[in-house]
């Protein structure tokens, strides 16, 4: 997960400076880094060596983690100084390419201003951004029905046990669960279900340090909630 977030960013650096997308650009050296580092994750997953590792000599996998983590100095700051920018545009982006696409389109914007939603994409809290997802002008006169609901669910479920069956790591797995469960929608009718819902997630937390956060957090709302 951590390593999918690290990619992301990678990414954003080189979208920055390929599309000039007006956002603080990265400098040449950081482009080719974030594209060495992106490289080589992508091997040591596939299995597959690439041209990064030519004239270099390493005993394992970890050695080649541990040089690619070093290349991370040379593209310090540049994330941030991307990110910034990013969060203050993000507020009326969406807005922009919805209400002004035709002029968007006119003045031959269009191909920077979809870098600059891959790379808001990108930042979010959504790991695995999909660029190639139906657009909002496809899916906003798609009616879901309960069909529909449950070809899909019938298709996520196939397609995790197609995946949990080729990888049996067990961190992997639980890494899979998480993230997908953490898309789903929760529903609460009544107060009561929201006190199941706490309960329940502090009950099956077995981190200790993150229990007792999680109960700050909720105290500290509720404090502000009754001030």
């Amino acid at each position: 997960m951590q390593l999918g977030k690290l990619v992301n960013s990678a990414y954003i650096i080189i979208l920055a400076q390929i599309h000039d997308t007006g956002y603080k650009s990265a400098s040449l050296s950081a482009l080719d880094t974030s594209k060495t580092i992106i490289r080589g994750i992508n091997s040591l997953f596939t299995g597959k060596e690439g041209s990064v590792w030519e004239d270099r000599e390493f005993n394992n996998n970890k050695d080649k983690l541990l040089w690619l983590s070093g290349l991370f100095n040379e593209i310090m700051g540049q994330q941030e100084d991307i990110r910034e920018t990013i969060d203050i545009a993000d507020a009326i982006l969406d807005e922009t390419i919805n209400v002004q696409h035709d002029a968007i389109e006119r003045l031959c914007l269009t191909e920077k201003f979809t870098a600059l939603s891959q790379m808001s994409l990108l930042d979010s809290s959504s790991t695995f951004a999909e660029f190639d997802k139906k657009t909002d002008k496809e899916t906003k006169n798609e009616k879901v029905t309960a069909k529909l609901a449950d070809e899909t669910a019938a298709k996520l479920i196939s397609e995790v046990k197609e995946l949990f069956k080729k990888n049996k790591s067990r961190m992997l797995r639980r890494a899979v669960m998480a993230n997908t469960i953490d898309k789903m929608p929760v529903f609460f009718n009544n107060t009561q279900d929201v006190i199941d819902y706490i309960s329940s997630s502090l009950t099956q937390c077995d981190d200790e340090a993150e229990k007792y956060a999680s109960k700050e957090i909720i105290t500290n709302v509720i404090k502000l909630c009754l001030s």
